[in-house]
């Protein structure tokens, strides 16, 4: 059974269980959080080795001009291409890069506010994906192949 690499993260996990494939399951917010620790353990999940000069890199705005047309691809979030290629390493998952159009659009007022909308307020066929959603979002983070920076090497074996 092929598994559809767009698939859904709830979805290839079901594929690997089922073909009983190893995995390990990485929240993007722990990396964010603590880069070092869970990039360690990732890396150790898969006896890889790891360096913490990993964690920064080279900008990549030569990339800008070869690629200019992610800043006008119509997207409105054209500016995260930007940012991304200007990065050197790993930021606040809240946060925003350096002289990115986020960041000249907060600063000059813009309406880059984040809104919240309690599950409840939702459409009901919005209501009822997002509650899915959650509840498998708790299952991966539940589910003992979770790496957690905290987890020892030995864990993974």
């Amino acid at each position: 059974m092929p598994v559809d690499l767009n698939a859904c993260p709830v979805h290839q996990v079901e594929h690997c269980e089922y073909v009983g494939y190893p995995y390990h399951i990485v929240d993007v917010e722990d990396c964010l959080k603590d880069p070092e620790g869970m990039f360690a353990q990732v890396f150790a999940a898969w006896d890889l080795k790891w360096d913490k000069s990993y964690l920064e890199w080279k900008d990549a705005t030569e990339l800008l001009v070869k690629f200019d047309n992610l800043s006008e691809d119509g997207s409105k979030h054209s500016h995260l291409y930007v940012d991304v290629l200007k990065s050197t390493s790993f930021g606040d998952p809240k946060g925003v890069v350096e002289g990115s159009t986020t960041e000249a659009q907060i600063e000059s007022g813009g309406s880059e506010t984040e809104h919240q909308v309690g599950v409840d307020a939702m459409p009901d066929p919005v209501r009822k994906h997002l509650e899915w959603s959650l509840q498998k979002y708790d299952e991966l983070r539940n589910n003992p192949n979770l790496i957690h920076p905290t987890r020892e090497r030995d864990t993974f074996r």
